[in-house]
């Protein structure tokens, strides 16, 4: 749901308000006492679309002609969180 509800636009900031709003809705409960993903969580999953939207433009760019390119990744991990570089050689 929470994919969902960020490429519809909502802002990470209130999409647990938001998404908690939308299951009260749906299921008739009081949903403030259960623990839902945290602004964080959904500024990382923005992030990773972002990252795979434009892997998926730049592989479409390069396969689209006659063009060579080497994919290169360096995987970091700082603070309990994975970090993922990609850099495009043509």
């Amino acid at each position: 749901m929470y994919y969902d509800r960020l490429t519809k636009g909502v802002s990470c900031i209130t999409i647990k308000e938001v998404v908690q709003t939308v299951l009260e809705g749906l299921g008739g409960k009081d949903l403030k006492d259960t623990s839902l993903s945290k602004r964080s969580t959904a500024q990382r999953m923005k992030a990773e679309v972002v990252y795979l939207v434009k892997l998926h433009l730049a592989q479409e760019w390069i396969f689209s002609a006659d063009r060579s390119a080497v994919f290169q990744s360096n995987k970091t991990t700082k603070g309990q969180l994975e970090w993922l570089s990609l850099v495009l050689k043509l």
